[in-house]
């Protein structure tokens, strides 16, 4: 038997075609809200019934609400005055009423947005007097949820229930596509998945993946976290084992340091005297080494030995750590010196995809701390100084104003740089094209040589200046514009949500316009593109940029349709949709192109951006699953066989494995495959084809795309092997299980009592497991055949449409 018809039995077995359509009831029995599970608001219902339990309803508890906001009694006495002054103006009668009409219809005018002001505007006395245990911010919203975003939404009456915590993700940020990883996220998706493909065992698999995804990726992300911060102890633990272990720093980074010498066979670089240098001299040695490093390695004379592959995997890697080490020390050092910022700015050129967003954004401020702290963004600290100098300081300056729209965009947060604040020339080859820093993106584009630049060697530069404009337009006019994000559009007394509507509608437009014309121009130039560079790199962080911008923007759509008192819900659904279709375009481009490479190298290096665009494909093609599915899939799986699975899993858990090139990229793609097979059962079950006909079709297609098809649909396939070892419990894997424990008022575990004989791949012996042991230890000892065995997953399915529907 193939393995096509393997799985298409074990999908059979269960999955009989049949849909239900779920009635949806005004009130749920005392019992099942306390459960949170569906009820069908029967008297008594019919889980009551199957459960014996006395059914009743509650009536609902209205809590007093006491507003923050300036009640109408406040609004008119403050505006009694003006009112009266107004009356005396109409009955002026030495005055001409043709000329007096204009001046009253526009203090009519005023006066109408005085009063929405006030409304908005906190009482005093409701403050002095508020003693509830929620937070002002929380009493600040007066209506029954709000969505910052498109998977779950918040309902106000649960927000008291934990006060430690906000119920907004500071990890994940506001708009970032990492609120995928979140509780609501992990929601939304099984959701899907649970509501096409309940009774499966296909999809039960999925679920433990999804949670030894968590554990696995914690693991890794605890290791990168030690390594960042304490990268000396790290190298002295474990570079080489014949390490004195009274080696002191400076000694360590010198044998590290000679010993990537000695592989290049280079020694021009004297690093025998560190321990007499200042930290800022060192850092430019080892930048210095590392593009050495980098150079020798990419030349076609040298062959890529199994051997020298990891001795430049991990040369890199220590190297990389050393750089972290004296960069913490330069904080310090003397401020004025251009070394360490053009230091790190390479270093974050070659190394962007390498570090966790949040540590990038660190590296982010401190550069960007000192640039300003050095005069780089005020014109006039350049007074004076050499035009090479004064150049080479301007060239700097915009490079960080880059970096700072780039680790915003990833994170979620807002910028760093204040616009209004600085004050600098562009550098004057930028000039020379016909752009200056005054413009607005759509006159960027336009008045920019393109030609020009490209003749010129500055294209790249000059189309990453303009990008980062087009995204400071973005923060600036949708994003952290507060006519559309504040508290105050959540208040019953808000007025102008229509017309606030229309203009994030517009701006919205103008944002897509500015993304589409700067694709356009630069179009004849992304054709040429044949292979890895910094050509390519742009081009996947212009898709990149312009696929999450049109993300994190419908985001901002979706909180505005949240609100009441909006009457224009379809023009904002169909911006969103919009938007939704521009970013899994961009994304659908971006991988596309980069098919084209062959180079392992690189695939590690865009694999973390790789893993965004599949999320944006996927999350809506989950949602249209009938839309493309065989180009979805052909071109997801067919990206994907470029990360074949390695034969020597084990080694990825072994503390010397390079963390940069071989754990941190299997982290990555795991999630890929885990999210690619979500959408490949959620599509199959939608478009009502079997496994087999999709797998015919792809093998047309592309050999490649078949075969990866099939092993993301096998968990027994090496694409998921890892995830089968015995891996710590990680926070976000016991957090899940809580949600379904709390949702569903029973013990995740209350059904595991059959004893298992088997032994586990870690060679865990089953049958010794005593009934009485803690959840903490069962969770450590179950394996995939012991979780498929809890009877859970219908009430698993109840707690997460009970908590994620936002339909």
């Amino acid at each position: 038997m193939s393995k096509i018809e393997k799985i298409e039995g074990k999908i059979k077995k269960n999955n009989n075609g049949n849909t239900t359509t779920r009635r949806r009831v005004n009130k749920a029995c005392a019992v099942c809200r306390r459960r949170k599970v569906k009820c069908d608001g029967a008297q008594p219902c019919q889980n009551c019934k199957i459960s014996g339990l006395l059914c009743s309803y509650e009536k609902k508890k209205v809590a007093e609400h006491v507003s923050l906001y300036k009640q109408e009694d406040d609004i008119r006495k403050e505006l009694g005055s003006l009112s009266h002054y107004r009356k005396g103006l109409e009955n002026l009668s030495a005055v001409d009423s043709m000329q007096l009409q204009p001046l009253l219809t526009q203090l009519d005018s005023k006066l109408d947005k005085f009063r929405d002001d006030l409304r908005l505007t906190l009482s005093r006395k409701a403050t002095e007097s508020y003693n509830q245990k929620v937070s002002l911010e929380t009493s600040l919203v007066e209506t029954d949820y709000v969505m910052f975003n498109y998977y779950e939404k918040l309902y106000m009456s649960e927000c008291s229930e934990n006060l430690d915590h906000s119920n907004i993700s500071i990890y994940f940020g506001l708009y970032s596509a990492l609120t995928l990883f979140s509780n609501g996220g992990f929601g939304w998706l099984f959701k899907k998945m649970f509501s096409s493909t309940l009774d499966q065992e296909e999809t039960k698999k999925t679920f433990y993946l999804y949670l030894k995804f968590f554990d696995l990726s914690s693991l890794w992300f605890t290791k990168n976290m030690k390594q960042s911060a304490a990268p000396l102890q790290w190298c002295k633990k474990y570079y080489k084992s014949n390490l004195p272990k009274d080696i002191s720093d400076a000694d360590v980074v010198i044998d590290i340091l000679s010993d990537v010498q000695n592989i290049i066979n280079d020694k021009n670089i004297n690093f025998s005297d560190i321990k007499k240098l200042p930290p800022e001299i060192v850092l430019n040695r080892i930048v210095e080494l590392m593009k050495k490093h980098k150079t020798f390695f990419s030349s076609p004379d040298v062959e890529f030995t199994p051997l020298l592959k990891k001795q430049f995997f991990l040369a890199e890697e220590y190297m990389h750590l050393v750089f972290l080490e004296y960069f913490e020390r330069c904080t310090y050092t003397v401020i004025y010196d251009n070394a360490v910022t053009e230091c790190t700015l390479w270093f974050l050129d070659e190394f962007f995809w390498k570090e966790e967003y949040v540590t990038l954004r660190r590296f982010v401020c401190a550069i960007i701390g000192r640039g300003i702290d050095s005069g780089y963004n005020r014109w006039e600290y350049y007074i004076g100084l050499s035009e090479e100098k004064a150049d080479l300081k301007r060239k700097l300056w915009w490079k960080l104003y880059w970096w700072d729209k780039w680790s915003s965009l990833m994170t979620g947060k807002p910028t760093l740089i204040q616009e209004h604040q600085m004050e600098c020339l562009l550098p004057r080859s930028y000039l020379e094209c016909g752009i200056d820093d005054k413009m607005d993106p759509k006159m960027l584009i336009k008045s920019a040589d393109f030609k020009k630049a490209y003749k010129d060697g500055i294209l790249i530069d000059i189309s990453y200046y303009i990008l980062s404009k087009i995204l400071q337009y973005c923060f600036d006019e949708i994003l952290y514009n507060n006519k559309f994000s504040s508290y105050r559009i959540f208040s019953a007394n808000f007025q102008n949500l229509d017309q606030i509507a229309a203009e994030l509608l517009e701006n919205t437009g103008l944002l897509s316009g500015y993304f589409k014309s700067l694709e356009a121009k630069l179009e004849p130039f992304f054709d040429n593109l044949k292979g890895p560079g910094s050509d390519l790199d742009f081009f996947s962080i212009f898709y990149f940029c312009t696929a999450e911008a049109s993300s994190s923007v419908g985001n901002v759509l979706i909180r505005l349709m949240g609100t009441e008192k909006v009457t224009a819900k379809d023009k904002l659904h169909d911006a969103q949709m919009s938007l939704r279709s521009i970013s899994v375009n961009a994304s659908q481009k971006a991988l596309q192109k980069l098919l084209i490479v062959k180079e392992k190298y690189y695939h590690i290096r865009m694999c973390k951006m790789a893993t965004f665009f599949i999320i944006r494909i996927v999350i809506c093609a989950i949602d249209s699953p009938v839309e493309d599915v065989v180009l979805n899939a052909s071109l997801l799986c067919s990206f994907l066989g470029h990360y074949t699975p390695s034969d020597e899993h084990g080694k990825l858990f072994d503390e010397q494995t390079s963390y940069i090139y071989e754990q941190q990229p299997t982290v990555t793609i795991l999630f890929s495959f885990i999210l690619v097979r979500i959408y490949l059962q959620t599509c199959l079950f939608a478009a009502n084809l079997s496994v087999e006909e999709l797998a015919n079709q792809l093998k047309t297609k592309s050999e490649v795309a078949y075969n990866m098809y099939c092993d993301l649909l096998d968990t027994s396939s090496r694409c998921f092997e890892p995830l089968l070892h015995d891996i710590e419990v990680s926070h976000m894997h016991r957090s899940v299980l809580e949600l379904v424990n709390k949702a569903t008022g029973t013990q995740f575990f209350a059904n595991f009592k059959k004893p298992v004989t088997n032994e586990d791949i870690t060679g865990t012996d089953h049958s010794s497991i005593s009934s009485n042991m803690s959840q903490d230890d069962l969770l450590s000892l179950i394996n995939l055949d012991d979780f498929l065995s809890l009877d859970i997953f219908p009430e698993v399915y109840h707690a997460i449409w009970q908590n994620f529907d936002n339909e």
